[in-house]
């Protein structure tokens, strides 16, 4: 039996902002916080395969660069409370969320 595809979800967060709250080139820790919070919210234990990391620093202007953080087969309950989990961490930014394919 194959085994379902996951519905993937993409949280952008500001680099810069990243940098003010966790100083310069912390990606590490706040990628840690952000793993932190999604096993808090879903209660799963081995989130590594829940979600995905990377950078994305395409754009000319390094304002734009971004944090990408990808979540799997989150309900609607649990992605509105890590959304919630991440604003208290001061790295949630509506401006920053951009309508992207997911899957």
């Amino acid at each position: 039996m194959k085994s379902p595809v996951p519905f993937w979800r993409t949280i952008r967060i500001s680099l810069s902002q990243i940098e003010r709250i966790y100083g310069h080139g912390n990606f590490d820790d706040a990628g840690d916080d952000l793993v932190c919070a999604l096993r808090e919210v879903s209660g799963v234990t081995d989130v590594e395969h829940r979600c995905q990391v990377d950078i994305d620093s395409s754009h000319v202007n390094p304002w734009f660069h971004a944090f990408i953080f990808k979540v799997a087969d989150l309900s609607e309950k649990e992605f509105n409370m890590l959304i919630v989990r991440i604003q208290m961490l001061a790295l949630w930014d509506d401006t920053f969320q951009i309508a992207v394919p997911n899957n």
